[in-house]
């Protein structure tokens, strides 16, 4: 009889979680729906041209379909299951980069812990930086393929590079050597990138010297390979 009790109170637990996680996700939405509805009806108000409205929209439009718009369900989680809980959503991406192989488990939570608030989400054709521009971070790619492109002066034109698709990075160079880029990215699909940004890489360099070593190997073979 104890028994048969407490599993009915433990079931009860578990349908009030959901129910209140699914309201959450609701809320989430419902927010989401607003601020689309009123950046349409700025735009409108504003007479802002339809190409430039229409690639808002698509933003909006990719935000509602996709996970990434659901972070705020962490908010009420301790630090530490928001911590776990960011290095495991994490882990995925991270996985996939070589630049972290052989890197302790220490220095994998605390970039995940970095980059889990450093989230953006691109359009098609969006330009993240430009050949000639600072160097002032980095991008892991999460979902979606960057291409990294020169720029043609004369015909004013991009000559595609290279894609890089989810668990590669890029930007690594101009910000280790504080150089400005060497040429420009811009989302090839709709994309969500996590951005390390200088004062962050250089916090993780200094508490976690294999990761320094790495990255410098890393880009000094880059260096060797375009000589």
């Amino acid at each position: 009889m104890i028994v048969l009790v407490a599993g009915i109170i433990l079931n009860a637990c578990i349908i009030g979680s959901v129910a209140s996680l699914l309201a959450a996700t609701d809320s989430e939405s419902a927010q989401l729906k607003r601020k689309r509805d009123n950046m349409l009806r700025f735009m409108r108000e504003n007479k802002v041209p339809a190409e430039l409205s229409g690639r808002i929209l698509q933003y909006y439009a990719y935000r509602w379909d996709s996970s990434s718009s659901f972070n705020g369900l962490w908010d009420d989680l301790s630090v530490s299951l928001r911590t776990s809980l960011n290095a495991a959503v994490m882990k995925r991406c991270l996985d996939k980069c070589p630049l972290f192989e052989d890197l302790s488990s220490a220095f994998i939570v605390s970039l995940s812990n970095v980059l889990a608030d450093q989230l953006i989400v691109l359009i098609p054709g969006e330009i993240i930086f430009k050949e000639g521009d600072g160097g002032n971070a980095m991008y892991f790619v999460n979902r979606g393929e960057v291409t990294i492109y020169k720029m043609n002066h004369q015909k004013r034109t991009h000559i595609n590079i290279v894609g890089v698709g989810p668990g590669g990075f890029f930007g690594e160079v101009a910000i280790v050597n504080e150089t400005v880029r060497s040429a420009g990215a811009k989302a090839a699909t709709f994309s969500e990138l996590y951005v390390l940004d200088r004062d962050s890489l250089n916090s993780l360099l200094t508490n976690f010297p294999r990761f320094q070593a790495s990255i410098h190997e890393h880009i000094q073979a880059i260096i060797k390979h375009h000589r």
